[in-house]
């Protein structure tokens, strides 16, 4: 089961396989006083009875993804903590380094070709970041395809069209019937060629309400319209939750408050 949490503008991700591992793939956004984690993730956790992560996943070190971190790694059993990219450091980010160290933690990078098996079938496979150094900390996010039977969702992070094309150039099987749209729908992202080649029939994005961003770009949308896939959004819709018997997924959302 996974659940796209509805953080505003951010990512928040928490998976949970039918032997009762759980991961979190980012953390969502921190601003004055609080945080995602604190005013939503955590909560979302407790109420599912999760009481550790098996994995923690940060695509990328912006604050929008990794703001919550802090208060998820003071609250939770941590196992393992993951990253993409290299533009990480204790100076940018002194407090989150801070709890790794009192939690005897580190921040383990994964780059393409390296995959996690969770058990009962449950595999995660690195698909981004590649070798090459990348122009920005969005285009080396992590890209992760979670398989389950015949089931596949890819998880894109922020991901733009550069590591789009380098992931394409690479000859990665990037088939999913379930997509997170990379970088809340942003315009520099999610380009056609890339979309077919994923061929979703399902895409969520993780969005604020009224951000200033203008996200989802009208653009992405229009692709994904033209390409008849079923859009769900944060903004919309609320958390999302889609379930998987290894063949079908199953999508039910929860709306979102108004």
């Amino acid at each position: 089961m996974v659940t796209f949490l509805d953080v505003g503008q951010g990512d928040a991700i928490v998976i949970r396989t039918s032997t009762g591992a759980a991961m979190l793939v980012d953390c969502g956004p921190a601003w004055d006083g609080d945080d995602a984690g604190r005013r939503t993730i955590l909560p979302y956790l407790r109420s599912q009875s999760i009481q550790k992560l098996d994995a923690l996943f940060l695509t990328h070190p912006d604050m929008d993804h990794i703001g919550g971190a802090p208060s998820i790694l003071r609250r939770v059993t941590v196992k393992r903590v993951f990253a993409g990219g290299d533009d990480w450091n204790e100076k940018t980010h002194p407090l989150l380094y801070r709890i790794l160290r009192e939690r005897r933690l580190k921040l383990t990078p994964l780059d393409r070709g390296k995959s996690i098996e969770m058990g009962e079938g449950v595999k995660l496979r690195v698909l981004n970041p590649g070798n090459d150094k990348r122009t920005t900390d969005n285009e080396d996010s992590l890209v992760i395809r979670l398989e389950y039977g015949n089931s596949c969702l890819l998880l894109t992070g922020d991901a733009g069209a550069e590591a789009e094309a380098n992931m394409l150039h690479g000859g990665e099987d990037l088939r999913a019937q379930l997509i997170k749209i990379a970088h809340h729908g942003s315009r520099f992202g999610s380009m056609e060629r890339f979309l077919k080649a994923v061929h979703p029939q399902a895409a969520i994005i993780l969005v604020g309400k009224r951000n200033r961003f203008g996200h989802p770009a009208p653009a992405v949308m229009e692709r994904l319209e033209g390409m008849h896939v079923r859009v769900y959004r944060t903004d919309r819709d609320g958390a999302i939750t889609a379930e998987t018997d290894g063949n079908v997924w199953r999508i039910r959302t929860v709306g979102a408050e108004r």
